[in-house]
């Protein structure tokens, strides 16, 4: 199965950046997909239990680079989707 953009973030997130997500909690997100890249972060942020607001925003800043290299939000420009942002889609 072809896995979403936003499955592929949330997988770099854990690797990369150690925000590993139990299986519920990365659904939850998946399923009602936050309105934008930062809303995306605080949610795994809070998922993990951390207080959004006051993650230093130099890390903050790596994880939303790393939603914006996936493209969950935006595609570059003439840039052509192979994957859904979101898998419900």
């Amino acid at each position: 199965m072809v896995k979403s953009r936003a499955e592929l973030a949330l997988g770099e997130l854990c690797t990369r950046l150690g925000y590993c997500l139990t299986p519920g909690d990365g659904e939850a997100i998946l399923a009602n997909p936050p309105p934008d890249a930062e809303s995306f972060v605080d949610a795994v942020l809070e998922a993990e239990f951390r207080d959004a607001p006051n993650i230093v925003q130099s890390h903050r800043s790596e994880m939303l680079a790393v939603v914006a290299k996936w493209a969950v939000y935006e595609l570059p420009p003439g840039a052509v989707a192979e994957r859904p942002a979101f898998p419900q889609e």
